[in-house]
């Protein structure tokens, strides 16, 4: 059985047609004003606490799409504490970052590891992305001023329309990077929360897609005592942060087949 026919294909290439007709009616402008708000409205926040779901996708040599899906639950109060939750098949992860020290353990591994560490937020996240190659979900909507950093090699802006995420009315954006095509849905109000985020890659083959869906989100919260403390748990052993990459998004060597 085909999952396209050729007639639903053709509505797909009508409806896209009709789309990009209508994207070409709303500014650059709109969009980029819509984008620097929901920046303003994070980048304000002294704390958030926020739920997501990621998924991201990988191109096995046998040319097949594999998806490998993971929930995150991160806590961070400024302008140097965080708290990351992440579960997934292949690992539970949880990062405490108090502002001296990064720890990052797996208790299915039952091991954690820890780097001393003078950051803020946005400084943590550059680290442990760029140092470690740990992903933060969703870590460039989060910054103290995502604005300038997602419109850096920004080519082209849209507004799409509205969409509707978790019962929620969104204001529908799309960019294009030379590499890459994003698209942002942002709630409408005047909490200008990121609601799902979409990255699809133009320089891979089958053009693998990175997801973000925000599932909960609170600004402002108040944390107890002790939440960005860590306390190691019995039976744990010390190891550096390179024995737990098989905590992360996916794992080192995947069963698909994919690239080591």
């Amino acid at each position: 059985m085909k999952l396209m026919t050729a007639y639903s294909f053709k509505t797909v290439v009508i409806a896209g047609l009709a789309l990009a007709a209508t994207g070409a009616q709303a500014t650059e402008a709109e969009a980029r004003t819509l984008l620097k708000a929901m920046s303003d409205y994070i980048g304000g926040l002294g704390a958030l606490e926020t739920s997501v779901d990621t998924s991201v996708e990988i191109i096995t040599p046998d040319m097949e799409k594999i998806g490998f899906a993971s929930t995150s639950t991160l806590k961070m109060a400024r302008p140097n504490q965080v708290q990351l939750q992440r579960s997934s098949a292949f690992g539970e992860l949880t990062m405490v970052f108090d502002g001296a020290m990064l720890t990052m353990r797996s208790s299915t591994l039952a091991a954690y590891a820890q780097v001393p560490m003078k950051a803020n937020t946005d400084e943590l996240v550059s680290a442990v992305e760029q140092q470690f190659g740990m992903a933060v979900p969703g870590a460039d909507l989060l910054l103290r001023n995502s604005y300038a950093v997602l419109v850096a090699d920004v080519r082209e802006a849209k507004i799409i329309g509205e969409g509707v995420i978790e019962g929620q009315r969104c204001d529908h954006l799309a960019f294009r990077n030379f590499d890459t095509d994003w698209q942002l849905w942002i709630r409408q109000g005047a909490e200008k929360i990121p609601c799902k985020m979409v990255i699809t890659s133009k320089t891979v083959g089958m053009a693998p897609q990175y997801t973000v869906d925000v599932r909960s989100w609170k600004g402002n919260p108040k944390f107890p005592a002790g939440t960005f403390a860590f306390r190691p748990v019995a039976g744990d052993r010390r190891v550096e942060v390179r024995d737990l990459s098989a905590a992360d998004e996916i794992p080192s060597t995947p069963s698909t087949g994919a690239p080591k």
